[in-house]
């Protein structure tokens, strides 16, 4: 069982070091036939005598334990060489592709000093086409470069801006650099720091134009580049708080104004007042085309779209479609209801699921609305004052 273990072992020595392991191997099994005592046999011990000839690989390794014991620091200088050898071979081969990669390397290094970044990309290739195991080490090269070259243009950039007197965009231009070469860290830092008051200054006489115009929005905007630039600026936090207040007043009023040129029907029931154009009809038997929405407390409901369709005949609507400057759109209303005394009325009073669409019509030269029925259908146009009524409301519903 040993020797099974024995042979096991070394044979999956040789299979993994590629048959290196047979240099040690075969001078190992020479020295220890070698050692081995010539077992004496007393010749009353044995009444049959040994007639077995010798097998070749006996005599092969008898011969070679009789080389070994004549010849023991011979033996044992060969093995050596042997196996330095082939180590040699083994290796020395990645050395030197080794002391290439390292040449192409520095090669690359030198490039990137010289703002050469063409040739470095042609130089990272061949050394992929050398050994795609350094994939991952040529990306970093890729990367470095890619946020040099950005660090390049940003500087550029943010000169430009400063030579116009845009300082608040050189220092974003500034902030935005990510490159860790050629000390540009620190000059971020510098640079920041050198462009912070003309900024400062630059922002209060831009901040001061948008609240005589009552553009609050943009004074937000303006301050928020400014703390994207300065983040730990405390410069303009009473101003902004000042502005967003402002603003706030500004959308109140607008609210009030743009509620109080709708139409308002307060419902009991529901506890809701619904709000809709002053030129939208009021009862269903009535050509429209038209939307409104419902505030109940302070929760703004839905937009609702209303399509009615009034004549003296009726078409049983089961779809309606919109041509919008030559472009056809279906609404998606399935659930028409009908009403009649001497004339008949369909109408479809359903939540708006396509503002997109609206907002085409409203924009748009010409817009007709196809009511389609069970066998027919009829055309209608829908008028400018129904497109400015559409905007009436989209406005108020924006507003709240």
């Amino acid at each position: 069982m040993r020797k099974i273990l024995f042979w096991l072992i070394n044979l999956l020595l040789v299979v993994g070091t590629g048959g290196l392991w047979l240099l040690i191997l075969i001078p190992y099994l020479i020295w220890s036939k070698s050692k081995k005592p010539v077992k004496q046999v007393a010749p009353e011990a044995s009444t049959i005598p040994n007639t077995a000839e010798p097998s070749n690989l006996d005599k092969f390794i008898d011969s070679g334990v009789e080389w070994v014991k004549r010849n023991k620091i011979a033996a044992a200088a060969s093995g050596a060489a042997a196996v330095l050898a082939l180590v040699s071979i083994s290796y020395g081969g990645d050395f030197l592709q080794q002391r290439k990669t390292n040449a192409l390397f520095e090669e690359v290094e030198v490039l990137i000093a010289e703002d050469n970044f063409l040739a470095v990309e042609s130089k990272v290739r061949e050394i992929l086409t050398e050994d795609p195991s350094l994939t991952s080490k040529v990306q970093n090269v890729k990367n470095r470069v890619t946020n040099l070259k950005a660090a390049i243009e940003l500087t550029t950039k943010a000169k430009d801006f400063e030579s116009k007197g845009q300082f608040l965009d050189a220092s974003l231009a500034i902030k935005q650099i990510r490159s860790s070469e050629r000390d540009y860290p620190s000059l971020v830092n510098a640079e920041l720091s050198r462009l912070e008051p003309n900024a400062i200054a630059e922002v209060e006489g831009r901040l001061k134009r948008y609240q005589d115009s009552s553009n609050f929005e943009k004074g937000i905007e303006l301050l928020n580049l400014f703390a994207r630039a300065y983040p730990s600026s405390s410069e303009f936090v009473s101003a902004k708080a000042k502005i967003v207040d402002d603003l706030e007043r500004q959308k109140a009023a607008e609210r009030r104004l743009a509620l109080s040129r709708l139409s308002k029907r307060f419902d009991s029931f529901q506890d809701v007042t619904w709000y809709s154009s002053p030129s939208s009809p009021r009862y269903r038997n009535a050509n429209g085309f038209y939307l409104y929405f419902g505030v109940s407390g302070t929760s703004k409901l839905p937009l609702r779209l209303v399509m009615q369709y009034y004549s003296s005949d009726w078409l049983f609507i089961e779809s309606a479609k919109v041509n919008v400057d030559g472009t056809v759109y279906t609404f998606s209303a399935t659930d028409w209801e009908r009403d009649n005394d001497s004339n008949i009325w369909e109408w479809s009073d359903e939540v708006l699921d396509d503002r997109a669409l609206i907002e085409q019509i409203i924009k748009s030269k010409s817009a007709v609305i196809r009511f389609e029925g069970r066998q027919y259908y009829d055309n209608r146009t829908i008028s400018s004052s129904q497109k400015a009524a559409l905007k009436q409301v989209l406005q108020a519903y924006d507003a709240l």
